[in-house]
């Protein structure tokens, strides 16, 4: 009784039980699952929370480049963003 095949199946049907403990279908919030896998693994699996970077950007303060002028030479700041368009001539190529 309790003794499993070689591949670790029970035969329930030839009178056996099942002696493992039963796992339940939780499912968590996308951060909250992220969280979880960055927690044991180290790293992300099944996503990642820039997968969309304009989320990403969207959920941090929102201000433009020319706003560095009014900060000190020393401070740090970080910025990222999305190009949405080129104005101006730009770079000239050599032909």
């Amino acid at each position: 009784m309790g003794v499993m095949s070689l591949f670790g199946e029970v035969a329930i049907d030839d009178g056996g039980f099942d002696e493992r403990p039963k796992i339940t279908e939780i499912e968590f919030e996308k951060m909250q699952r992220l969280a979880f896998e960055k927690e044991m693994l180290g790293l992300y699996v099944s996503d990642h929370p820039c997968s969309d970077p304009r989320a990403c950007c969207a959920a941090a303060r929102t201000g433009r480049i020319a706003d560095l002028a009014e900060f000190e030479d020393t401070a740090v700041k970080m910025f990222g963003g999305i190009i949405t368009g080129l104005s101006g001539s730009g770079p000239k190529r050599a032909s």
